[in-house]
């Protein structure tokens, strides 16, 4: 009897919580379109394929300091742009490629919300945030804290 008192209870709340489900659904939808208004394209940076390499990011592999700038990019290498990142090395093994998450459209700006919302990898993107620049530029360490 207590299994089924559980259960018809748990089933008496569904429309309840169908409602507060809406609710929630509006405010991400709002957040999500607020999040792709600010930050549509500023995700993307400049990876290397041939050494695995991303140019303009905040963690350099070889160092422990996490906030430490990659040597490509404060140097006379450096690659701050779209087109020079595919014009570097012969325009061969670079790409302007984007992070798997982001804010590039409203599905995508959702997805990322969710995975903000469920505490799953929020530190990276929270941390790529802080690095954003603007849309085609590689990102800058802790350009906007």
């Amino acid at each position: 009897p207590g299994l089924r008192v559980a259960v018809n209870s748990l089933l008496k709340s569904l429309p309840a919580m169908a409602n507060v489900s809406l609710v929630v659904l509006f405010w991400l939808v709002v957040y999500s379109l607020l999040g792709v208004q600010l930050f549509k394209g500023c995700f993307f940076r400049c990876y290397d394929y041939s050494t695995q390499f991303v140019y303009g990011s905040s963690i350099f592999p070889l160092s422990n300091n996490i906030f430490s700038p990659t040597p490509r990019f404060s140097g006379p290498e450096a690659v701050p742009s779209i087109v020079e990142c595919v014009a570097a090395n012969g325009g061969g093994t670079t790409a302007w490629s984007n992070r798997p998450f982001g804010f590039d459209n409203i599905f995508r700006a959702l997805l990322t919300l969710f995975e903000m919302l469920t505490t799953t990898g929020w530190l990276e993107m929270l941390q790529s945030m802080v690095d954003t620049s603007y849309p085609g530029l590689s990102p800058f360490v802790n350009r906007s804290p």
